[in-house]
């Protein structure tokens, strides 16, 4: 009896084994994850970046942990340099619209052309040739 009683030992140590090993392998990630980033949690804690499988609804570490976080240099609204940001941005503007006419290949001069006058000067009227041709 002894012996039959060690076998059920060893068939029960060996059935839960093999459960445990089914639950351990059951799922092999091979759906979509999801990376859940760096928060805060209730208590104050940063937690860092953490995978999660939808599937068996696992969560590990994801191990994209940087040395030092980003500093803030600058914080609230400064009016002082509101104005110099309008200009910055108006001559941004400027140089793309010169730009883009430059590509569309037409040419724009910078000189405002004044309205023609309705007489022509009179250097410019025409001079009559006829008087001075020589006949033969």
């Amino acid at each position: 009896m002894v012996a039959v009683g060690g076998v059920w030992v060893v068939v029960g140590l060996s059935v839960i084994a093999i459960g445990g090993g089914w639950l351990a392998l059951r799922c092999s990630h091979s759906g979509p994850l999801g990376l859940l980033p760096p928060v805060v949690n209730e208590a104050g804690e940063r937690l860092p970046a953490r995978w999660y499988c939808d599937a068996c609804g696992r969560v590990w570490p994801a191990g994209i942990e940087h040395g030092r976080p980003p500093v803030q240099k600058f914080t609230g609204y400064d009016p002082s340099k509101a104005i110099r940001a309008a200009h910055r941005a108006e001559e941004l503007e400027t140089r793309q619209r010169e730009l883009a006419i430059r590509r569309s290949g037409i040419a724009r001069t910078s000189r405002k052309y004044e309205e023609t006058p309705a007489e022509p000067r009179p250097s410019l009227k025409p001079v009559p040739i006829t008087s001075r041709r020589r006949v033969s």
